[in-house]
């Protein structure tokens, strides 16, 4: 009768373990909790950290020939906090203190700032050089490749 006894614990802690495991959130590419896509034109596949933190303070602005045009999400959403921290190692607050300071000295002008995951896809899928980064889970478009982002 103490086998059942253990049985029923075993799988009991087995029931617990795949219950935390469902609750807690996917993290995507390497903990991220973002993904990037890019247009299919860009013949776009791989960017490192760096260099994805180049295109979007647009000190980086081609690709294979083609223009890049990145595309932020809402200052105060998730993913752009997320990305801010992870590609630039920054806040959104000081990203955005980057740009007054390019805006005002007249050097450039920010990505436009888009409210939500579809409107990043939607760009991203109209422009041939869209680029941008949205929720993991979200799908890419028809027009778009998901971008594998390496440190």
């Amino acid at each position: 009768m103490q086998w059942v006894k253990w049985a029923v614990l075993g799988l009991l802690s087995v029931t617990v373990v795949l219950a935390i495991a469902l609750v807690l959130p996917a993290e995507g590419q390497g903990g991220q909790g973002f993904k990037v896509i890019a247009n299919r034109n860009l013949n776009l596949t791989t960017m490192s950290k760096a260099d994805l933190s180049r295109v979007f303070l647009k000190k980086l602005t081609r690709h294979n020939g083609n223009n890049l045009e990145p595309a932020d999400q809402d200052p105060g959403s998730t993913v752009r906090e997320v990305f801010s921290r992870d590609v630039h190692s920054r806040s959104v607050s000081a990203i955005k203190s980057h740009w007054q300071r390019q805006i005002f000295s007249g050097r450039g002008t920010p990505p436009p700032e888009l409210s939500n995951d579809a409107a990043v896809v939607s760009h991203v899928n109209g422009d041939p050089g869209g680029i941008g980064y949205v929720s993991v889970g979200t799908a890419p478009g028809p027009n778009a490749v998901e971008v594998t982002v390496t440190d």
